[in-house]
């Protein structure tokens, strides 16, 4: 999940640098959450709410996308809130 989260940082630095640079966000704002598929097959396990059992299930589908939220450290920066596989 590093490898895919690296890489999904790394397509979007572009749109990083200018979001911080342009507008500074205030320390603790995020940028709108980042999608990239980096090409390395399934990510890992997830699983979701099935209201009709009423209970958490497996998701069966592939994960091969990565979420990332940044979120600005105030100083001209970011830190990565979290990240996670995603359909």
């Amino acid at each position: 999940m590093e490898i895919a989260i690296a890489d999904t940082l790394g397509n979007y630095r572009p749109q990083i640098n200018t979001w911080l640079a342009t507008r500074p966000p205030a320390a603790g704002a995020n940028m709108p959450a980042l999608r990239f598929n980096p090409g390395i097959g399934d990510l890992g396990i997830a699983y979701e709410l099935d209201a009709a059992l009423g209970r958490a299930v497996q998701v069966t589908d592939p994960l091969e996308t990565c979420l990332v939220v940044v979120k600005s450290d105030g100083h001209g920066g970011f830190i990565v809130q979290t990240a996670y596989p995603v359909r």
